[in-house]
């Protein structure tokens, strides 16, 4: 098995076409937020690792429950498998920013509207990732379809995406905004970035989320 990444909540490794994510102990968290220099800005590293991780549970245990009623939606997320303990499989995908570097101009616009179509899609059940990084929180499958591939913190709550839409969090997303010390892998490509703006600001607006909220499990 091959480590991938070490994220806040999870440990992802991959194997065949299965990728595998084990949910962290609070000090393996704590250690990940260290490395990321949060102990130098003085914030409580521990509880910020808690509620990390809590947040992970809380999501997972809605995903589970959203699942056994809608089982049409595992595909969308990469058709998750969750244990007992939280760790979860996903089927093997290709992580969207590498796609978007290796794909021609036209087929990484079509998959930028994808990933919105997709972010559409979820809300009709409830959900919404508002960390708004596609290049690292989804993939693309072996069918060129996109899929959510980060679990541990989507919402459930309307409010909070109609906020994050009226506010235009995305614009905050490092993956756009692209501080200087992460990865340019992780950033969208500055050619796309007038495209994936301009559709965020035609196809996300509170209306939309209002009129879509729900609508697959009314």
């Amino acid at each position: 098995m091959k480590t991938l990444s070490r994220g806040a909540q999870f440990s992802v490794t991959v194997g065949g076409e299965t990728v595998y994510k084990k949910l962290h102990s609070v000090e393996e968290s704590v250690a990940v937020f260290r490395s990321w220099g949060f102990g130098l800005l003085g914030k409580d590293i521990n509880q910020l690792a808690v509620s990390k991780l809590d947040q992970a549970k809380a999501t997972l245990s809605k995903i589970q429950e959203l699942l056994k009623s809608h089982p049409e939606l595992a595909a969308s997320l990469a058709n998750p498998r969750i244990e007992d303990n939280w760790d979860y499989k996903q089927d093997k995908v290709t992580v969207f920013g590498a796609a978007l570097r290796h794909s021609s101009r036209t087929q990484a616009k079509i998959l930028i509207d994808k990933f919105i179509d997709l972010w559409l899609y979820h809300l009709e059940y409830g959900l919404a990732d508002l960390v708004f990084n596609p290049t690292v929180n989804y993939g693309v499958n072996k069918d060129n379809n996109v899929v959510l591939i980060d679990l541990g913190e989507p919402t459930f709550e309307r409010e909070d995406m109609i906020r994050a839409v009226s506010e235009k969090e995305w614009k905050r997303a490092q993956n756009y905004w692209a501080p200087f010390y992460i990865p340019r892998s992780v950033v969208i490509p500055l050619s796309l970035k007038p495209y994936y703006r301009k559709q965020m600001l035609r196809r996300l607006t509170p209306e939309v989320v209002t009129a879509k909220w729900r609508v697959a499990i009314k």
